[in-house]
């Protein structure tokens, strides 16, 4: 806050010539540090409104603490344990929301926001800045702020490679909050502006037992190859620190693109499709060729969409469903032909189901669940749909036991496991069955740890491996779980060397899984990959990515992977590489 009985503090430079864009909330223990990051954000060009130095002598100060907060676009909340305890800092959040400010927390103690301003906060983007040097995370912010209202950059500033304003760390402020906690009309747009949009399911299953593949945060189904796996799995395995494989840099998309989805089609080829830049969503798509290792660009789709579910059907078309445009929660859906380059609508859900899964069942159809409906804390869903291709129209469906967003789903003995995810308030551990015979969703062992965002891995033997996501204390998780359709339980398997979310999966032709960066418990975005091996139950570490990169597609190749976009400090990527043994 800027509060009301901080007059007789010490004041600092008001010679900024800077228009004020940006009101500073800080608590008065934390004056120091908030008159550092004033000053940082001005050196970056951002004008800020601070008490007390922009506080005219002989004026009512609380007048003007209101004057600030409404003449300034952007809040950037200083959230401390001094924060959470101060009734001045709770007012000042409360009136920026009444007033449709973008509230974006900085973080600069590892606490989470009382009760009372998780009531405001709770589903906004945020940074963490705990961890030195402050420069470098004031700097990110700034560039955040910057991108959101539009500002041009500044020389050297990291947008200006031409990749666009990313945001990257957006670190453990729980998966909810970050994904599918819904904000006002204000945060959302804000959310999506700053390129931290909602991140949702890619995947599918395709008929030939191949395998699919999603985009960053899995809600989303994998299929595993033949092979098979032998031997107990033992258990919290630890990793390997023998690194195995190795990427190279292959060729890059014609623009950048954070949070897109990523399919392999029956011609061997990738499609990459949605996400988002510097002006929010995109409706642009891309193809992979492995053999050239070259994108070309093919037909848009018929509306902008950041992480729609994308489904591979028998045919060899892509069901592509809901996702979000800026605020906009999309119940629309359309089919992509490979053979003509084309998207086409086709039926509407009945609802949206933005943060949802979608899952092919073994009779072609799509099973549509969860999600979120619209911008309030309790649209989270439950409901379900399905898919039928033959009549391209959704079907509603028997409902969840349990409202849930950004839960792992899949197809597991002809039914579909559903586990983890939000429901707007905490994470899941709860889990649950779909069976397509009689269109019911019944209970089933629930997770170890709760979790949202985690991935869901169908490997051979039929057992689904849910890995890393965030929830709970731990905000980012590196536990990972293995589903026994059998015994209808979880337990615990080998943990991920690093804590990870926002992370790309891809399973490989040999049975692996490969988890390549995302970001850590810090905040970081990670270059560092890894690999899970059923067989033994462990995770053994591989070479790093060329580059960092967090929200990023991936999908198995020419007997190996690519890992597609994603975001870090310079924005959005346009870069690919390709990972091989």
């Amino acid at each position: 806050m800027s509060g009301t009985t901080r007059q007789d503090e010490p004041a600092f430079d008001r010679g900024r010539t800077v228009p004020p864009t940006v009101f500073i909330s800080y608590a008065s223990n934390d004056a120091a540090v908030a008159e550092q990051i004033c000053r940082l954000l001005e050196d970056d060009a951002i004008g800020c409104w601070i008490a007390p130095r922009n506080v005219d002598p002989g004026h009512d100060f609380a007048e003007q603490i209101l004057d600030g907060i409404e003449s300034t676009r952007v809040m950037v909340l200083l959230l401390s344990a001094h924060a959470n305890a101060s009734p001045f800092v709770k007012r000042e959040v409360e009136r920026a929301i009444s007033k449709g400010k973008v509230v974006i927390p900085f973080r600069i103690e590892e606490v989470r926001p009382s009760r009372s301003l998780e009531l405001y906060v709770s589903t906004n983007q945020w940074i963490d800045a705990w961890t030195p040097p402050l420069e470098s995370r004031v700097h990110v912010l700034a560039s955040a702020i910057r991108g959101l209202l539009k500002l041009p950059p500044l020389q050297g500033d990291g947008a200006a490679t031409g990749t666009g304003y990313g945001v990257p760390p957006w670190p453990k402020p729980g998966f909810r909050r970050r994904f599918f906690g819904v904000p006002s009309i204000a945060g959302l747009a804000a959310a999506a502006a700053l390129l931290v949009v909602t991140l949702l399911a890619g995947l599918v299953l395709t008929s030939r037992g191949s395998v699919a593949t999603f985009g960053p945060l899995a809600s989303t189904t994998i299929s595993s190859p033949s092979a098979s796996a032998t031997g107990p799995v033992s258990s919290r395995v630890g990793p390997s620190s023998t690194p195995f494989g190795a990427f190279k840099v292959v060729g890059s998309m014609s623009a950048g693109r954070g949070s897109p989805t990523v399919v392999p089609l029956h011609n061997n080829k990738i499609l990459v499709l949605g996400g988002s830049n510097k002006d929010g969503a995109v409706t642009t798509a891309e193809l992979y060729d492995p053999s050239t290792e070259k994108f070309a660009p093919t037909g848009s789709m018929s509306v902008k969409r950041t992480q729609p579910t994308a489904t591979l059907l028998d045919d060899g078309t892509v069901l592509v469903a809901g996702g979000r445009d800026a605020e906009l929660m999309l119940s629309s859906a359309e089919i992509y032909d490979p053979d003509h380059g084309t998207f086409s609508l086709t039926g509407e859900m009945a609802t949206p189901h933005e943060g949802g899964s979608a899952t092919k069942l073994t009779d072609g159809r799509v099973l549509v669940a969860g999600g979120n409906l619209g911008t309030s804390l309790d649209s989270v869903t439950a409901s379900a749909e399905t898919y039928d291709p033959a009549t391209r129209r959704f079907t509603v469906t028997g409902s969840m036991t349990t409202a849930r967003a950004g839960q792992s789903a899949a197809l597991v003995d002809g039914r579909v496991l559903i586990a983890g995810g939000a429901n707007g308030a905490a994470e899941l551990s709860s889990a649950e069955l779909y069976d397509p015979k009689n269109g019911t969703f019944t209970k089933t062992g629930s997770l170890h740890d709760a979790r949202g965002g985690a991935s869901a891995v169908l490997l051979s033997g039929g057992r689904v491996l849910v890995a890393g996501g965030e929830g709970g204390s731990d905000y980012v998780l590196s536990s990972a779980e293995l589903y026994d359709p059998t015994s209808g339980s979880f337990s615990l398997t080998g943990s991920l060397s690093v804590a990870r979310s926002g992370m790309a999966v891809a399973i490989l032709q040999d049975g692996r899984v490969l988890f390549a960066g995302g970001q850590d418990a810090a905040g970081t975005v990670l270059a560092s990959t890894e690999a899970f091996d059923p067989a033994s139950g462990s995770f053994a570490t591989s070479r790093p990515m060329r580059v960092a990169r967090c929200w990023a597609g991936a999908a198995p190749v020419k007997e190996g992977a690519i890992v597609v976009g994603g975001m870090n400090a310079d924005g959005d990527l346009v870069s690919a590489e390709w990972w091989g043994p």
